[in-house]
């Protein structure tokens, strides 16, 4: 049995990316952290894989 735990993840992204997260979290007015986690949470829920960006694989429901 695993119990859930919160990971700590480190990333680095480009300036370009780091401005329209930026941009986002002005308008969800949540903090960066926060608007990133949920951004990765929703990615990593709808789509299997990616090949780059743009070229994602959804998920099977």
């Amino acid at each position: 049995m695993s119990e859930d735990k919160d990971v700590h993840c480190t990333v680095i992204i480009s300036n370009s990316d780091n401005e329209l997260i930026k941009r986002s979290m002005k308008e969800s007015k949540r903090s960066k952290t926060a608007e990133a986690e949920l951004r990765l949470a929703d990615h990593i829920n709808r789509y299997s894989s990616i090949e780059k960006v743009g070229k994602a694989t959804k998920r099977n429901e």
